[in-house]
């Protein structure tokens, strides 16, 4: 796996970016995962079931199922929000950034989705 090989840098980069080697790896490790094909792959199936889910639900169930509706826009709301808690971390110019508001602005939106939060 290539995220858990250790990166080697030498002195004048470690001085340069005024951290020592084990925290630039982990944030280096933590990037490659955050960035990586798998958790790329489930906040796209998180962000269409964000998007479409609600409609599903209204078109498809009946109202016993709403309940596992609202428990997963629930898990959909807190992995955004632990997306944006690493990308911050993580990535550079993340923080503040145009992308950081939308995604502050497209988590918030599912508040109003989850009845359990808005009662």
């Amino acid at each position: 796996m290539k995220f858990l090989q250790k990166k080697n840098r030498n002195d004048k980069d470690k001085k340069k970016l005024g951290q020592d080697d084990d925290e630039v790896t982990i944030r280096m490790r933590v990037r490659e995962f955050v960035e990586g094909k798998i958790v790329t792959t489930v906040m796209t199936c998180v962000t269409l079931f964000a998007l479409f889910g609600d409609d599903f639900r209204l078109w498809f169930f009946d109202s016993w199922i709403d309940t596992y509706f609202y428990s997963v826009l629930s898990l959909c709301f807190v992995l955004f929000s632990l997306e944006i808690l690493l990308n911050s971390c993580v990535v550079d110019d993340f923080k503040y950034s145009f992308f950081f508001w939308l995604d502050i602005v497209a988590t918030m939106s599912l508040i109003i989705d989850i009845v359990w939060l808005m009662e």
